[in-house]
């Protein structure tokens, strides 16, 4: 995609890191009510499938074998709570996009709002785009495993991985725009992420791996207290995650589309009386 003018958006990665962190911090006193208790849901959540649904049981830091039924059972009951936790993180998804994109009266008063029109477009968006992306990496895994060798099933791995996160990282950039009620489909999210798809891996993929490294480290005290504080660490970094991608969004709209911007901000002058200063939920990136 270019701008009226031919011109290509290249995404300020680092920049739009900063102003997530700038935004969540300056506004604090709204972003800890309105997040802290779905970040504290979502962490139990983890916490109880991790210590007491593990198919694996421990004991003094040996493994001990356990019946397979049990396992299974267990195993089902991680995956239950691994799909509660998903809907929950959905909510707090939507509830981040709009408080970067939407003025203070479109936000939602929690994280822990009521489940609507818009999360089910998410989570359905969301799990199209996965299975784009994994049908993808599947051809390069079938040619390499199809040569025999492991040099050639290691390959095609690879490739296949490279090829779902460029993928997953392109199209992930509709996400924002279904989570504050727009429509836009996958060929829209091509087009308005083109010339920037490693710079959506690194938004999408690797700058929330990369907040995962501090939670590892708890992880290996091996206490219930590291191991809950480390699950706290991994939300706040999903936040922030969110907080990056929608800001990704507003960037390239304002970039690509100023003119459908100016229009929808002068829309919302016209129906509502004019709003303070600092209580948009924009951000200049």
């Amino acid at each position: 995609m270019k701008s009226s003018l031919g011109l290509e958006a290249k995404l300020p990665v680092l920049d739009l890191l900063k102003e997530a962190i700038v935004l969540l911090w300056e506004k604090r006193n709204i972003v800890i009510p309105m997040f802290l208790p779905v970040i504290f849901v979502l962490a139990t959540i983890d916490f109880i499938s991790e210590v007491y649904f593990s198919p694996v049981v421990t004991d003094d830091a040996q493994v001990v074998e356990v019946d397979p039924i049990v396992e299974a059972g267990q195993s089902m009951k991680q995956l239950g709570m691994s799909l509660i936790a998903m809907l929950f993180s959905i909510l707090m998804a939507t509830a981040a996009h709009r408080f970067t994109l939407l003025p203070s009266d479109q936000w939602h008063a929690n994280g822990l709002h009521r489940w609507g029109k818009n999360e089910w477009r998410y989570l359905g968006r969301a799990v199209v785009i996965g299975f784009i992306a994994g049908i993808a990496a599947l051809v390069p895994f079938f040619i390499g495993a199809a040569t025999g060798s492991q040099e050639g099933m290691a390959i095609g791995d690879t490739i296949g991985g490279l090829i779902a996160m460029y993928l997953f990282g392109r199209l992930s950039i509709t996400l924002p725009e279904v989570a504050i009620g727009k429509q836009g489909d996958l060929k829209r999210a091509w087009a308005l992420s083109e010339g920037n798809g490693t710079r959506m891996v690194i938004v999408v993929l690797l700058i929330p791996i990369a907040m995962i490294i501090p939670a590892a480290i708890l992880y290996w005290l091996e206490s219930h207290l590291a191991t809950y504080f480390a699950l706290l660490v991994v939300y706040v970094g999903s936040l922030i995650s969110v907080t990056i991608l929608s800001l990704s969004y507003q960037f390239l709209i304002d970039f690509y589309e100023p003119e459908s911007l100016t229009t929808e901000v002068l829309s919302e002058k016209l129906e509502q009386p004019a709003e303070k200063e600092g209580e948009s939920g924009r951000f200049d990136a």
